[in-house]
């Protein structure tokens, strides 16, 4: 079953893939994505595109992570 899984992912990302890269709107697609990993003492976090990760610290916000855009000269 993981491999029929697998082989259709695949299959799936590739054709859709293809498709938006034909389209004059193809700017706007992108991908985010934040992991965090929880341990008794520590807190990982790594993330991907515009989404950040924000710890709430008695009722304040701690930003955790930084957006990755395109638009920023550091990229």
């Amino acid at each position: 079953m993981d491999k029929d899984v697998t082989e259709w992912s695949s299959l799936a990302s590739s054709s859709n893939c293809r498709c938006e890269l034909q389209t004059p709107q193809c700017d706007a697609v992108g991908s985010t994505a934040v992991v965090a990993v929880v341990s008794e003492d520590k807190i990982v976090v790594s993330n991907c595109g515009d989404s950040r990760a924000v710890l709430c610290r008695n009722g304040v916000a701690i930003p955790l992570s930084t957006d990755h855009k395109p638009d920023r000269p550091d990229e």
